[in-house]
């Protein structure tokens, strides 16, 4: 559990149940009680942090441990290298290609992807956006419907070739030592 009182999912200290994650990479300053106790004055250090937005929370703000530099490499990377965070999922241009402030407005909340958006079910925490909710996860139906035809196609190929493997495999002698024959007399 996190000093919030949120529950978050040890593995990656991220929070539970999380679903459509963006996460960033910054640099903050620690307030370090001890150093300030024996310098007589505030002591602040330069940390690493985190920041994980979700459907759910806006809010995780954690210190960087390996873990997280771990489960998101590339993000971590670019912070370190000081280029802009990728962003994995569909970009919201594929949206709303002719309504740039529409995308401007929903980056400014941290919602950088359609994934991101459709994953929205608190109306109250983005009342401006929630209208446009449906759309992105209509939008998302749709994609997907459109990969099932292609996905049942590759399936059934992967399934014809393993059956020409294994018939090769039948078809070839087998090699080395002969397998162990039991003693059938007792």
């Amino acid at each position: 559990m996190a000093d919030n009182g949120m529950w978050i999912d040890e593995k990656t200290s991220a929070p539970a149940n999380a679903g459509a994650l963006v996460v960033q990479f910054h640099l903050d300053s620690k307030y370090m009680p001890k150093k300030s106790e024996e310098a007589g004055y505030p002591v602040f250090e330069q940390i690493e942090r985190v920041t994980v937005w979700t459907d759910k929370d806006n809010n995780n703000i954690f210190d960087v441990n390996e873990l997280h530099r771990r489960k998101w490499p590339a993000e971590y990377a670019a912070f370190k290298e000081g280029r802009e965070q990728a962003v994995t999922g569909t970009p919201l241009l594929a949206l709303f290609p002719g309504q740039p402030e529409v995308v401007d407005m929903l980056r400014a909340q941290k919602i950088h992807t359609v994934e991101k958006l459709a994953a929205i079910t608190d109306p109250n925490a983005f009342k401006f956006a929630f209208p446009l909710v449906k759309k992105a996860q209509e939008f998302l139906g749709s994609q997907k419907a459109n990969e099932v035809p292609q996905m049942q196609e590759h399936i059934s190929q992967m399934a014809e070739t393993i059956k020409r493997l294994e018939a090769q495999l039948a078809d070839k002698p087998r090699r080395g030592r002969p397998p162990k024959e039991k003693d059938i007399a007792a």
